[in-house]
């Protein structure tokens, strides 16, 4: 054990701890790990983005005071690992009839639409990783 006393003997011993510890997680992932670490990063995504979710909503809140969108968010049906039905929402991209929205634009080029489904990571509805929610019409085949 003489070698833990010089800076290659602890350097081994560290890396050699790492090694171990990423194989835990490679082997335990699909069973504990996944959820733990999606639940971690989409709450610090969460907590990040939450002045963007703020502006969001407050922005589509007036959106919908003046009559350009009918809601602010939908919820759509899709279908998950083994066919279990998951309802997600979105932010609305849709103006109502007749009305032009530049937010509902913005929304659906940025991409920003999708920020709500930080939460149905964080409660465990979807995964960063995993099975892919299909919607209906695209998981009859």
């Amino acid at each position: 054990m003489e070698f833990l006393n010089e800076w290659y003997g602890i350097l081994l011993f560290v890396l050699f701890d790492i090694v171990a510890l990423l194989a835990a997680i490679a082997i335990a992932y699909r069973w504990l790990f996944k959820r733990v670490l999606d639940f971690l990063f989409s709450g610090l995504l969460l907590l990040l983005l939450s002045p963007v979710y703020l502006v969001l909503l407050i922005v589509g809140a007036t959106q919908k005071k003046k009559g350009k969108i009918d809601a602010l968010t939908k919820t759509e049906l899709f279908i998950g690992k083994k066919d279990a039905e998951i309802r997600l929402r979105f932010f609305t991209t849709q103006p109502i009839e007749g009305e032009k929205s530049g937010f509902c634009n913005f929304l659906q080029k940025s991409g920003w639409y999708k920020l709500p489904l930080l939460w149905d990571v964080f409660t465990g509805k979807l995964g960063f990783i995993g099975c892919k929610a299909f919607r209906p019409s695209d998981a009859l085949f």
